[in-house]
């Protein structure tokens, strides 16, 4: 799941719209009830530890003051796991860190997706420095190719294919407010 810092960090001149959610960390919660039953499912839940953090030395330049917004995790023919997370790209007009607050001014440039890996669902998880700005063509005519702005995509949820070999992930397409879908035929990052 998603935890978030939230109210502006002391000293901040960016905007306090900007600080609603900030610092986003992926982590790892578990059911004290073991199994897959529906009673396992319902709970209680124990928080384990942080798997994906904008403050660890492997974070991505592109992992902006949001954080880490979204994840999602998927298995591979081979057991291993992959794990698409989001985040905002983020920038200081003044190079300063948008994670901790720009100096002056601030600017949104979308959102991403990017990928982490785990030989196991309870990690350790290793990001894959992979950023996917978008996993959809751009049309010719499109209003991205016109404004020059690439998509905005967000939330993937990715299942394997009940009627033919390989994945599906649909996503929030943030620039035209659509539902986007995509297919990979093994899973692996650079394939979708």
């Amino acid at each position: 799941y998603i935890s978030y810092r939230t109210g502006a960090p002391p000293n901040s001149s960016t905007p306090s719209g900007h600080w609603a959610n900030w610092d986003g960390q992926v982590r790892r919660m578990v059911s004290t009830v073991a199994g897959n039953s529906s009673a396992a499912l319902a709970g209680p839940y124990v928080d384990m530890d942080v798997v994906l953090d904008t403050e660890q030395i492997d974070a991505a330049t592109f992992e902006g003051q949001q954080g880490d917004d979204s994840v999602n995790c998927y298995q591979l023919a081979n057991g291993s796991w992959i794990m698409f997370y989001g985040t905002t790209l983020d920038s200081c007009p003044d190079k300063s860190s948008p994670r901790t607050g720009c100096a002056q001014g601030f600017q949104r440039n979308g959102r991403t997706v990017a990928f982490a890996s785990s030989p196991t669902l309870g990690g350790p998880w290793k990001r894959l420095q992979m950023q996917q700005t978008t996993i959809q063509p751009l049309p010719a005519d499109s209003r991205a190719k016109q404004s020059g702005v690439e998509p905005n995509m967000e939330n993937p949820v990715v299942t394997k294919s009940p009627w033919q070999t390989g994945y599906h992930a649909v996503y929030a397409d943030l620039l035209n407010g659509s539902i986007g879908i995509t297919f990979s035929d093994s899973g692996v990052p650079d394939s979708w």
